[in-house]
Order: C-alpha cells, then structure tokens, then sequence
C-alpha cells in the first residue's frame, strides 16, 4: 500500500470532525480557571486564535484584571474564570473553494453541566437593523457543549451555512467601507444558562482600529428599537484594561432601566485618547450594549476594538502556477503578531492586462492559519486570453491598517502540464481549508500523477460521500498520471471496495482507476516561468512591487 503525504493524512481526519475542537494549547491552564454550578454557554473571545495576540502582554506586565470598574454601568471583560478577553470569536474570513462566504463561531460552557444551545447569526447595519441571518447546516442546528472540565471551556466551532447574498453584502460594503457588525447568538435550551449577558456577541467591522500617540480617536454609536413594540433595556458597557495612559470618555453613566419605544433612536460617542509613549501592540476591546433588562440578553451591541501596531505583515513563500486553461494560481503566507492580517479582504492580487494602465483586484482565500503566525492564502486568476501580458501587484493589510506590497524576491513561478489545471478543481472537493495541490509542483521533482493519486486516494479512502468520490474519479480521467500513480490509485481503490464492499461509488472509482492511460513523462513536465521584474513609476515611494508575466 502507498503512504500518503502527512498533509494528505491530515485532511482526512479533517473530513470525519463535525464540530472542530478550539485547540486546548492556546487556552489558559485548566488549574487558573473554575467552572460555575449549571449550563453557562455563551459566544467566546478570540482568544483560541490568539488574534490579536497582545493580551498575553499584558500577564507579563502585571496589569491584567487588576484594576476595578469605576461605572454602574461598567464591566471588565476577561477573568480567573473566563480567561484573557480579545475581540469576540466569530469569523467571516472562511471563504470556501466555491468562493461562497462562511461566518464561523466559538461556542464554550463556563458551567460544571453540559448543555445544548441553538446557534445563528445575524448581519446587522450600525442602527442594529437585520441585513441578513444566517444558520447552521440542519444537523448542527442544536449544538451540544460538554461540561467545562470535559471540552466546555475550549469549546466547539460552529459553521453557517455558506451564502452568496453574505458575499455580495461583505463586498459591497467592504468597497464602500460602510460599517456593519456580525452578531452571533446562542439561545440555551432545556436549561437555565447561569449568564445569559455572553450568549449575544457582536463584532464590527469597517470602524477605523488604529491608534496613533497623542491622538483622540471617536467612535459614533447609534442604537435603535427596529421592533413594533416598547422594550425596557439598560446600560453596559465592558471592556479591557486600559494600557498605561490610555482614557476613554462618554461611557453612559445612568445604571436606571428604561424604555425604548419602537423607532426610538440613542445616538452617542465614546472617545479615546493615547499617550505619547504607547507600547507595541497594545490593545483596548470594548463593547457598548443594551440589555433587554427582563431577560438579562443584550439586545443590541457595538464592538469598539482599538490597537496600537506599527509593524506591517510579513509576507514569505509567494508562489505563481501558471496553468494550461490560461489561468493563473498564487499562493502566499502572510504573518501579522500584533493586530493580525485584516479579515475578508485583508490579502489580495491585483492584475492589469493594459500595461499597467489600471489593475483590478481579486481577494485571496484564507486556508489555514489563525492571522497572526503564518497563514496560507490562495487565489485564482483569469482566464485570460492566450498570449495576454498580465501585471501582478500584491497587497496584505492588518487590522490596524499596516499594508505591506513587496513582492518576496524569492518569489517562484512555474508552468503546469496539460491537465494540472484539473488539481484546482478538485479544490471543490477536496477540504477547503487544505492547500490546493497545484502548488506542491516543482521542476524536476514532483510528479503531478503523484500529487494527484495522493489527494485522491485521501478522498476515496477518507470519504464515503457518493457524489464527492465520483467527482475525483472524474477529474483523474483528465489528469496526467504516471504508471507509479496508477499503481497508487488502484491501491486506493482496492481499499474503497473493503470499506463498503457492496457500494456502487467503489465500483465506479476501481473501473475509472483501471481505465486510466499512463502519460509519457515529457508531457508531465513541471517547467519554470520567467518572472519580469517592473519599475512601475512611484515604486520606491510607494514601496510596492510590480512583476510581469505572459498567458501562453
């Protein structure tokens, strides 16, 4: 039998998980936290992805949890039970092979009893209307959460079903830098959840994250009853310790309950104002919110996330694959350590075809990482028309706004053989959040039959899914393979048919694998492309790097 590669192996137990753990490394020690009596869940921090990264800082220094609210109104976020605070742990970054946008959640339980919930989100404008709601795949609409000690405390992420409406929304009003929030809802069922106040979160996006030294920056808020009837809510506001010498102003004050009426706006402002001298990543998160004082339930939130980073993403291992179809694939990783790379749009190519005249943009996939370590990014270019001359810029922004578009010089670009083209297709098949197999080619070394036979043997073997086997089946008819390849693959076949002996989706993979033609090596080449440094005009002002390259 063939052993496969280890990230193949590792992409198969990624088709069998449902609900991915939070990674247990990343949380504090079990012996700092203790759980409460009952069912506690509640939305997390982003704390398992340590992005951003800085509160760990702020142990070092000997500040964190220490100081006291000084409000009615006012509550520290973070704590002995609920670990370091960041920005709410939701992500809309998951873009997935379909180029279809997923939003993600943590869901953890701070309670000694394990519990179930059902999950959604919603998309809201900043008056707190519904531009869109989201929900889980029909088997992940009830989500249960182990006891905090067995899991709860790490949690469980959740995935929405993927839409193209939530793609068009991001984009439009990414392009239009139009804020909006994304607010994710655990409602506890067959229970009593002890603190209702976490099972609502909301992160903002498009607000303005950078602090610069000696500034104020503002942050305008604006709540709204979109409802048909009165509501009774009160203040909250919370947030994380302040770094030294940071102030912020305009927190409300009034700790009374009273009555929203329907259209009824609350427009306001908090303001913050640096130092000086501010430390390398320091960060303030703070969240504005109105609860549904009967209930406990935040009714409407604000997330005001604030950070000092100077330092621009670091950008390694860029990759080009120019493919027979006149596509052209390209591959990044991408690092931030201090405010972590921008979600959603936050990596992109740009590409001209008029000499560099104008450029159009095309948002990278993320695929794996967690934004602050390095982090894989993929996009696809084109088609575009044989013989075209295609300008290349690159572009990879922080949350605080730090952009970096050097080009690495150790930048690499290579020239698939017929048929490579079809490894980007089985992206569609293949778990999204594994690098596409087209990038593995390299001149004189890998065999793209290899790479082939290998991602699908994984899925043949990995994967009982009628239509997904048979998809692979059908893009192998098209790929070059060598003879070692088929070889492989008939392995991978003979052990699909031990796994479900009587299955149709066997038989058809062990008839495709038989059928396969061996390809002549020279026509499974991997070649080299020139890649054409240019000066574009206001390069070194610019620092930005422009490369050329031609579509066969």
């Amino acid at each position: 039998m063939k052993i496969l590669m280890p990230s193949v192996i590792a992409a198969i137990v990624a088709l069998s998980v449902s609900y991915p753990l939070a990674r247990e490394a990343d949380i504090p020690a079990q012996s700092e936290l203790s759980p409460v009596n009952g069912v506690d869940l509640g939305i997390a921090d982003d704390e398992t992805f340590r992005r951003p990264n800085s509160w760990s800082k702020l142990q070092n220094r000997g500040t964190k949890y220490a100081e006291a609210p000084v409000l009615g109104t006012e509550r520290l976020l973070g704590g002995g039970l609920s670990g370091p605070a960041s920005r709410p742990g939701m992500s809309i970054a998951w873009r997935n092979a379909a180029q279809i946008e997923e939003v993600e959640v943590r869901v953890r339980n701070l309670g000694n009893t394990a519990g179930e919930g059902k999950l959604w989100v919603d998309v809201t404008d900043d008056e707190g209307a519904i531009l869109l709601h989201l929900e889980p795949p029909e088997e992940m609409r009830v989500v249960r959460i182990p006891a905090f000690a067995d899991g709860g405390r790490e949690g469980k992420i959740i995935r929405m079903k993927a839409s193209r409406e939530l793609n068009n929304l991001i984009d439009r009003f990414d392009l239009e830098r139009r804020r909006y929030n994304v607010r994710a809802t655990v409602e506890t069922v067959s229970a009593i959840d002890v603190n209702p106040q976490d099972n609502i979160k909301t992160k903002s996006w498009n607000i303005p994250f950078r602090v610069e030294p000696g500034f104020t920056n503002h942050f305008n808020y604006k709540f709204k009853n979109q409802e048909n009837t009165p509501i009774k809510v009160r203040w909250l506001f919370e947030r994380t310790p302040y770094p030294p010498g940071w102030e912020l102003s305009g927190i409300p004050t009034d700790t009374s309950p009273f009555e929203l009426v329907p259209g009824q706006e609350i427009k306001g402002t908090l303001s913050l104002s640096a130092p000086e001298a501010i430390d390398e990543g320091a960060f303030l998160e703070s969240r504005i919110a109105l609860v549904n004082d009967s209930t406990g339930l935040i009714y409407q939130q604000h997330e005001w996330f604030q950070v000092y980073d100077t330092v621009p993403p670091i950008v390694a291992d860029y990759r080009i694959v120019l493919t027979n179809d006149h596509r052209i694939a390209v591959q990044v990783l991408v690092a931030d350590q201090g405010s972590g790379v921008l979600e959603a749009t936050g990596v992109s190519t740009q590409f001209s075809t008029d000499g560099g005249r104008t450029f159009a943009s095309r948002p990278h996939n993320y695929k794996a990482g967690n934004f602050v370590v390095p982090t894989l990014f993929e996009s696809v270019l084109g088609p575009f028309a044989p013989n075209t001359n295609v300008q290349l810029r690159f572009l990879a922004k922080d949350t605080a706004g730090n952009v970096t578009s050097i080009i690495p010089d150790a930048a690499t670009a290579i020239k698939a053989p017929q048929g490579a083209e079809r490894l980007l297709d089985l992206a569609y098949i293949f778990p999204r959040t594994q690098p596409n197999a087209i990038f593995a080619l390299e001149p004189g070394k890998t065999d793209v039959g290899q790479i082939a036979s290998d991602f699908a043997a994984a899925i043949a073997t990995g994967n009982k899914d009628a239509a997904q086997v048979d998809a692979v089946a059908r893009a192998l008819a098209e790929l070059p393979i060598s003879s070692e390849s088929k070889e492989a693959l008939l392995d991978s076949a003979e052990t699909l048919s031990r796994i479900a002996p009587q299955s149709l989706t066997a038989s058809r993979f062990q008839d495709v694998v038989e059928g396969l033609a061996v390809t002549p090596s020279s026509e499974r080449d991997v070649l080299l492309a020139p890649i054409n440094r240019i000066e574009a005009p206001g390069s070194s002002l610019l620092k930005m790097s422009t490369i050329g390259l031609t579509v066969e």
